[in-house]
């Protein structure tokens, strides 16, 4: 599920009570119990936002200036050929370089 705003973490203050990884006990639930852990809303972490209109899934900022979906081909003429003389093998360097 994308989120409007993940998860953000700060630093901490107090280890006992405001240490998410100390306050939450994963050691108690198996397999499919691990659904029903609840995760609090501490200082130190404060839990996801989901999306919805007033909060769209924000774009990522390598995404951005792409190729729109409508200019990409699909047709094989479009595809560069694989020719195998070209292909990368890797360099194992020796001490004198």
């Amino acid at each position: 599920m994308p989120f409007a705003i993940t998860r953000i973490w700060r630093e901490l203050v107090n280890h006992h009570d405001d240490c998410y990884f100390c306050i939450v006990d994963i050691t108690k639930y198996k397999g499919k119990d691990r659904k029903h852990i609840v995760y609090p809303n501490i200082p130190s972490s404060i839990a996801p936002v989901s999306h919805n209109e007033d909060l769209p899934i924000p774009i990522s900022p390598f995404l951005e200036g792409t190729v729109e979906p409508e200019y990409i081909s699909s047709s094989e003429e479009d595809y560069i050929s694989f020719d195998e003389d070209l292909t990368w093998k890797p360099h194992f360097p020796i001490q004198q370089e």
